[in-house]
């Protein structure tokens, strides 16, 4: 079932530090393929005919240059669709600024997070989740985990860890956008620290779906990340943004 206009909305989470990648610029503003990693992503949002509006946070500072960016890229018809908004001193601050700013315009129902660190996601999966959420709910991109997992405590190995159904998530996750929105407002009320969109739906007893995700679908947290990716590129992105 196609959700009808205007019921699709997105975040794209832009707004780190980049801590642990050691570069004094944000990760997610260091080039891929000739373009800022952020654009890549967005791209894929942003023509992506069922998605009526896009969020994205960025660090404070990085606003103006993030917007005429983006008026480059996309043109000036961009503007209607996206807003470049400050993120918070975390991911989960950066989704609720978010939320709160879709939740603004009263228009959208559903809404996709998707991080600006995973710069190889395809229409099909963002295609395969606006499907689902708004079918059958919350959900969330995942892969099974392959690996042999290991319980270790002071450098000593305590437990091998059974990896059945055992996933390793992902970004897109999307949820009914008032639902979302509830959930992390509450987890700022009593303070509450997640790492993920699911886990805060689940914090509350909403059920989370998954689906199958991609393995090429990277996370680049640490410079040999985006040293693997710049190979990877020829692979999974166009010569430009389309």
């Amino acid at each position: 079932m196609s959700p009808s206009s205007g019921t699709v909305a997105a975040v794209l989470v832009a707004g780190g530090s980049g801590a642990r990648f050691g570069h004094e610029t944000p990760k997610q503003f260091l080039m891929l393929n000739a373009y800022e990693m952020y654009i890549w992503s967005l791209s894929t949002l942003y023509h992506f005919d069922s998605i009526k509006h896009i969020t994205m946070t960025v660090p404070a500072g990085f606003e103006g240059s993030a917007a005429r960016r983006i008026a480059e890229v996309f043109g000036d018809a961009a503007k209607e669709r996206i807003d470049v908004i400050t993120g918070g001193a975390t991911r989960q601050e950066s989704v609720l600024r978010a939320l709160r700013n879709l939740n603004q315009y009263n228009l959208y129902r559903y809404v996709l997070v998707h991080d600006a660190a995973r710069p190889f996601i395809t229409a099909k999966t963002v295609g395969d989740t606006i499907d689902l959420v708004t079918t059958r709910g919350a959900c969330t991109v995942g892969t099974p985990v392959s690996d042999t997992l290991k319980r270790v405590a002071d450098g000593l190995i305590i437990e091998t860890v059974d990896r059945a159904n055992l996933y390793a998530v992902q970004t897109p996750q999307a949820a009914p956008l008032d639902t979302l929105l509830a959930c992390h407002e509450k987890a700022m009320e009593l303070g509450l620290s997640v790492t993920d969109d699911a886990a805060i739906l689940e914090q509350f007893g909403h059920k989370v779906l998954i689906l199958p995700g991609q393995n090429n679908n990277i996370k680049i947290t640490v410079a040999e990340d985006l040293r693997a990716c710049e190979l990877l590129a020829p692979l999974f992105l166009p010569a430009r943004p389309v």
